[in-house]
């Protein structure tokens, strides 16, 4: 009996490899694939001024991080007992103005010296096609930080606004990274404010947009997380209790259908390598004690060690510290499976 519709598409012609570096930016759907990549020792920043929704603000993000753009604390607003800037999630928010705004270039300086080492792939993930815009100056906001509804206009994209803001943000990296290779998703979380008819036409927005792009692009890929989400599943135990956010279940078949998209054959090997270390550490002996698991974490130190001469780009301190823990008798202790 075949309880479910497969979303059918193709692996990536090309796939990301270890040796390679990563951007993310976007909804929290692009934190979701980053932590899993970060998870896996991928060398990757993952949203680096924080969640983003709209195409808007998400090429703005591309061009601040490629321009090292950095805010004054002219620039800031007073959200209740708070600073914030309109284009930062509200974990930059701060009392102190000029604190705020160091904490702010801060991440700029470091996001820009991440991209300036090298990028090899970005990846976008678009959560909404409406845009919030300062009527003061039409300027699009990522964020309105709860500032009075009064000041912003709403307003929907157009299929060629969307395509139009993100390719230019794409081709101003570009000027630095000729071969740079974008993978494009629509986040599968639906947006219940809007209502169901509005998340429909902002979602079917998103995805037309983003299919005209890669068909202009060669170097751009789709991966159809929103289809796999809300067609293959498509039942409501995959979401959770507000109905719009996925499980961590579901979270976790979606990476494993993008492994299979998008991650290199060596990579996929590496990261079956690091699941068995893993296994290893989590593992709860009977008798902690005892010689058999002693043998148990020697031989654990011995795959880790061997991980560490094959890959000596990759940092593997935070095992090694989990497996001497274990070997002094600590048990407080989980490795992110």
């Amino acid at each position: 009996m075949n309880l479910l519709t497969k979303a059918e598409f193709g692996e990536n012609p090309i796939k990301i490899h270890h040796k390679e570096r990563i951007l993310t930016v976007g909804s929290c759907f692009a934190e979701h694939i980053g932590q899993n990549l970060i998870e896996n020792k991928f060398n990757i920043l993952c949203n680096p001024f924080g969640i983003m929704y709209n195409p808007g603000s998400i090429s703005s993000c591309l061009y601040r991080l490629h321009e090292n753009s950095l805010i004054t604390a002219k620039e800031l607003q007073l959200c209740q007992d708070y600073n914030c800037h309109p284009d930062f999630h509200s974990r930059f928010n701060g009392i102190d103005k000029y604190a705020t705004e160091k904490y702010i270039n801060t991440a700029i300086n470091d996001a820009s010296h991440f991209e300036k080492e090298g990028l090899d792939w970005l990846l976008i993930s678009f959560g909404t096609a409406f845009v919030f815009k300062q009527k003061r100056d039409g300027r699009i906001v990522n964020n309105c930080h709860k500032i009075p509804a009064s000041e912003f206009h709403r307003e929907l994209m157009s299929i060629e606004q969307i395509v139009k803001l993100t390719l230019e943000g794409i081709h101003n990296l570009r000027k630095s990274h000729n071969n740079l290779r974008v993978i494009l998703t629509v986040s599968p979380i639906r947006h219940l404010r809007d209502g169901l008819v509005q998340n429909l036409r902002s979602k079917s927005r998103l995805i037309e947009a983003v299919h005209l792009m890669c068909q202009e692009d060669p170097n751009l890929f789709y991966f159809p997380s929103y289809e796999i989400l809300n067609e293959e599943l498509r039942d409501y135990r995959w979401f959770k209790e507000d109905m719009a956010h996925p499980t961590q279940q579901a979270i976790q078949y979606i990476w494993n259908r993008f492994k299979n998209f998008g991650i290199h054959v060596e990579s996929l090997k590496l990261i079956a390598k690091m699941e068995a270390i893993k296994n290893n550490l989590n593992h709860r002996p009977f008798l902690s004690s005892s010689a058999q698991y002693k043998k148990f974490l020697d031989v654990t130190a011995h795959k880790i060690d061997l991980m560490m001469q094959t890959y000596p780009e990759i940092s593997f301190d935070t095992e090694l510290s989990i497996l001497s823990s274990l070997r002094s008798g600590t048990k407080d202790h989980q490795v992110k499976t």
